[in-house]
């Protein structure tokens, strides 16, 4: 290897490393900033468990949230391929109780980042994946096979299957599938639609 090509190597990876410290410090600025950020009204702490002990979350604060192409668009920025980005992420602001040094209580905040939900499974997965999902093969049919038996048994207790028609996360129906199983085994479990 000749000079002028270690010396060119040597440069890229300065030029790599001085990139990761821009972003680790414009993330820190970004979050810093995010939480001395007052609530707005609407956003007001709400009370999110009922325990005062040490570590108690008072208050979760939504701070800002960044859709997909706000987060491609920062890391393509700070030089980092967004190809990977598929989803948003949403910032909160923790309240919680702590102890000083001293031993005497006190409250803390810290930020949370997380991951915005998808609006539907096909957002969540891969497009790669969501298509072996529809027709599934293989090990991943033998393994799907092997999980549908949830209610294909006789409980000794009586049952009762609650749902929602308007839930988005769990259909109705399998809750109803749930009872037709059941009902192959001689148990009456009604589906109860909240």
């Amino acid at each position: 290897m000749t000079h002028t090509t270690t010396r060119t190597r040597f440069r890229q990876v300065m030029r790599r490393r001085r990139v990761r410290q821009s972003l680790a410090a414009t993330t820190t600025v970004v979050l810093a900033a995010l939480s001395a950020t007052p609530a707005v009204a609407a956003s007001e702490p709400r009370p999110a468990q009922q325990s005062m002990g040490r570590g108690a979350l008072l208050g979760v604060t939504p701070v800002a949230g960044l859709s997909q192409a706000e987060v491609a668009a920062f890391l393509k920025g700070a030089d980092i391929d967004p190809a990977t980005v598929r989803h948003g992420v949403r910032v909160y602001r923790l309240t919680y109780r702590a102890l000083t040094p001293r031993g005497e209580p006190t409250t803390a905040t810290g930020l949370l980042v997380r991951t915005k939900l998808p609006r539907s499974v096909k957002e969540l997965l891969t497009d790669g994946f969501y298509e072996r999902l529809r027709r599934p093969d293989g090990g991943l049919l033998a393994a799907l096979e092997a999980q549908d038996g949830t209610c294909d048994w006789k409980p000794d207790v009586r049952v009762r299957l609650h749902s929602a028609v308007g839930d988005t996360d769990v259909a109705i129906a399998n809750s109803i599938s749930c009872a037709a199983d059941l009902a192959r085994n001689g148990v009456t479990a009604p589906v109860v639609d909240h």
